[in-house]
């Protein structure tokens, strides 16, 4: 009887370790999807750490708060590793976004940067107007007139390569990406795009219609299949972790993951969900990924914002009905928000 109790401890023992050494390859594997997105980009690095150290922070912020409506919310430890892992792949499916579109720092920023064909083009335009101010002046000649009479035409083309070189400033400076592009720079992009030249005997725009439709873009750097493509991640992420067999204990995983950003009014993406289908964990989530975005200061196409700012456009998320108002208020008030300083992956 003892040789078989001891051997099936041995075999107990054995399999203990073998699901420890399965658990300890799954959470590795975690760590280095989560640390591959974090480093493909100067734009990502570093913002899934960050999220994972908020979203943490937030949840042990709940745990222990003894008012309502979170005095009877207390997450297990299995439940705190599920929202871990979440938050650690809550990005995966950025893998497919194209890195241009990542990285993009300016408007016409694609593969090569549309502003140096602008460049080369207005030197061309300018180039065009000279041959024909040296063209008229040939012709004042050739009328006999005296070098004297083509004062006012010097003038002329002086304030003409003047006003090309503004309209140039102009449009380089539009390239940049801004909180909000009054619509007065928009009709003056219009007006300057409706301009042309001739080159090799053929009439063309000073600017084209996709790059007119770029440089109007008033807030940010992004078009809107731009958008569309960036926003495709989360559909991609939760495609890829539905294909993940979790165990019960992170059977959440997915749909917290690819939830975080959803709006409780049910405005968000990919699937509009509504407050009555987003659990606490998805809505912790979302708080962190929004505050770590506005806050962080790697994003080529907007300036960090303060902690204050930051906490001032929660709380009008809050009003709008996208974010959770209770657990935006225990964010800031736990002082959760500052894990975001020194997260450990």
């Amino acid at each position: 009887m003892v040789e078989s109790l001891a051997s099936q401890a041995a075999v107990a023992i054995d399999n203990a370790r073998l699901i420890r050494s399965l658990e300890d390859m799954f959470e590795a594997f975690v760590r280095v999807m989560a640390s591959a997105i974090d480093e493909r980009s100067p734009a990502t690095r570093g913002h899934i750490e960050r999220v994972t150290a908020l979203t943490m922070a937030l949840a042990e912020a709940v745990n222990a708060c003894d008012e309502p409506p979170f005095a009877h919310v207390r997450f297990s430890d299995d439940e705190l590793n599920e929202l871990r892992i979440a938050a650690l792949v809550h990005d995966v499916g950025k893998v497919t976004t194209p890195l241009h579109i990542i990285e993009k720092r300016t408007k016409l920023e694609g593969v090569r940067d549309g502003i140096d064909v602008i460049r080369e083009r207005f030197a061309t335009i300018k180039e065009a107007k000279r041959n024909e101010f040296l063209r008229r002046r040939l012709e004042l000649l050739q009328r006999g007139a005296a070098p004297g009479d083509g004062a006012a035409l010097d003038e002329e083309e002086a304030a003409a390569l003047a006003e090309l070189g503004q309209q140039r400033y102009f449009v380089v400076a539009c390239n940049q990406p801004a909180e909000f592009m009054p619509d007065d720079h928009v009709q003056r992009l219009k007006e300057i795009a409706s301009r042309t030249y001739v080159a090799d005997g053929v009439e063309k725009p000073y600017l084209t219609e996709d790059e007119l439709a770029l440089l109007c873009i008033q807030r940010g750097n992004i078009s809107g299949e731009e958008l569309r493509i960036m926003r495709d991640h989360v559909s991609v992420t939760m495609r890829l972790l539905d294909q993940i067999p979790f165990p019960n204990k992170l059977k959440g995983v997915p749909r917290y993951a690819g939830g975080h950003h959803e709006k409780l009014n049910g405005k968000g993406y990919p699937l509009g969900l509504t407050a009555d289908d987003l659990p606490l964990q998805t809505r912790m989530l979302a708080i962190a990924d929004v505050y770590e975005a506005l806050t962080a200061d790697d994003r080529s196409y907007k300036r960090p914002r303060t902690h204050d700012e930051a906490v001032r456009i929660l709380r009008f998320m809050v009003q709008d009905g996208e974010l959770d108002g209770d657990l935006v208020e225990l964010f800031v008030r736990s002082g959760a928000w500052k894990a975001g300083n020194n997260p450990q992956l």
